[in-house]
């Protein structure tokens, strides 16, 4: 057998990749024997209660988590309150050997991905990948084979007027609107409505620098804009579903951007849209907070202009971005009555951030995050009019619910009203809640009931 001529730069990036797996495995058993957890969100759905993880483990593989998710399933005893009616079991974890071998964390090619081990059905729940094609982007060149990933809940009516729309915002997964808002009894019920949850381009799932193979692999991967995924997302509804007419677009955050940008770009095909806690242009508050965050990852030595081994290269600048993202993130208030004791029973804002906040960032992509940050800030649904946001906004046929937070402080109820107020049939439903932007993990327990209700009435509207 001829070795291969990248024998040796395998082996580094085996090395790297493996140390890295290991490492966040000690991480995360650390970060599990004290959650009660803090990202167990809870939702009661009819006589069921479900836990849904939200990102903190880091390989599936090395934890098998048992959660209690019918009523008959919950203990009595040893239960912990997480604003919900009833206590709750704990998560069971069972932590057993680790076993790798360095070839599996390899992707192959001319230019080579990282096989990231966080980004699997494992942490995330079953979806599928929808190939577009070579696909144009706004700010010019073509990503070769984009491919989705997406997740679907009931079934399409014969009409084809039932499909609901859920875009992902930043670093999140079709698993947390999943496990949040989607559910029997709940108002995005699958048992009326075909729900279609779409990972946004770059998050980790769809294509994202470390999945894809050859010239746009990792640093290379090229800029992607708000429009490319909106654009991407109708294609897909059209050509795998046959839906040309949405009953509802919802996202929060980036997803909030999303639905914005859907309802100037399609104003034919949104009947209603609902914007949780994201604007229709960014401000230049929010892209200079952006531009922190990018700057997290790419100031630490280990990011290397986005050539890095693995994610255990750049830890340092994963978690300083995740601190950053924790100081606007949670409300002042929220600070001030010490959130972090209703969210899990953290003795210090030291300890939630290192237990909760660092375990979360620890396994993701960076140069997937700077692909979505980019994005983020250049949201803009005035390119569409030259420039002109009022005649951006007027263009929308859609009924529309701006849903900010009352309290957050990337995209404050002030900003989103002084657009709203430029859409035709746009009506401002605020949320009241101090855990600000991070109330979209639904970790106020008044936070699922308001938007809820505003949701049953944007559905019940006759458009």
């Amino acid at each position: 057998m001829v070795p291969c001529r990248h024998a040796g730069r395998h082996l580094v990036h085996a090395s790297h990749a493996a140390r890295y797996v290991l490492e966040a495995v000690t991480r995360t058993r650390q970060a599990w024997s004290r959650v009660r957890v803090f990202f167990a969100i809870v939702h009661v759905n009819r006589a069921h209660v479900r836990l849904s993880i939200a990102p903190v483990v880091v390989v599936a593989s090395a934890l098998q988590i048992d959660l209690a998710s019918d009523w008959d399933q919950i203990p009595s005893g040893n239960c912990a309150p997480i604003g919900c009616p009833r206590a709750l079991a704990p998560i069971v974890f069972k932590p057993h050997p680790f076993a790798i071998t360095a070839p599996t964390l390899l992707r192959r090619g001319s230019e080579m991905g990282i096989a990231n081990p966080f980004y699997t059905e494992e942490f995330h729940g079953s979806f599928d990948l929808h190939a577009l094609g070579d696909f144009e982007l706004e700010e010019g060149g073509v990503l070769p084979d984009l491919q989705l990933a997406v997740a679907t809940f009931g079934e399409l009516n014969a009409a084809r007027d039932n499909c609901i729309l859920v875009p992902t915002w930043y670093s999140g997964t079709h698993a947390i609107m999943r496990d949040v808002y989607i559910g029997h009894g709940r108002v995005l019920d699958p048992s009326k409505y075909f729900i279609v949850v779409v990972n946004q381009i770059g998050n980790g799932l769809s294509s994202s620098p470390h999945n894809v193979e050859g010239a746009h692999a990792g640093a290379n991967f090229p800029k992607v804009r708000i429009g490319d995924d909106v654009r991407a997302q109708e294609q897909l509804l059209r050509e795998a579903f046959g839906v040309e007419e949405l009953a509802l677009v919802v996202g929060g955050s980036m997803g909030a951007q999303q639905t914005w940008e859907w309802a100037v770009r399609f104003p034919d095909k949104v009947r209603r849209a609902a914007a949780i806690a994201g604007t229709a242009q960014n401000t230049p508050h929010d892209f200079l907070y952006t531009g922190n965050l990018m700057a997290a990852l790419q100031h630490d030595p280990g990011w290397n202009g986005g050539n890095y081994a693995s994610p255990a290269d750049v830890a340092a600048g994963l978690r300083l971005h995740g601190r950053y993202a924790d100081v606007l993130g949670w409300s002042t208030e929220w600070f001030r009555q010490e959130g972090w004791r209703r969210t899990g029973d953290w003795g210090s804002v030291e300890e939630f951030q290192r237990e909760v906040t660092d375990a979360y960032h620890a396994p993701l992509d960076p140069n997937a995050l700077l692909t979505m940050g980019w994005k983020w800030q250049h949201a803009d649904v005035a390119r569409n009019t030259g420039g002109d946001l009022a005649a951006a906004l007027g263009r929308i046929k859609a009924t529309v619910y701006a849903m900010p937070i009352s309290a957050d402080m990337f995209f404050p109820p002030r900003d989103v009203e002084r657009e709203i107020v430029m859409v035709p049939r746009g009506e401002l439903r605020v949320i009241d809640s101090i855990d600000g932007h991070m109330g979209l993990l639904a970790t106020d327990p008044g936070y699922l009931p308001q938007v809820e209700q505003h949701l049953a009435e944007l559905l019940a509207l006759e458009v």
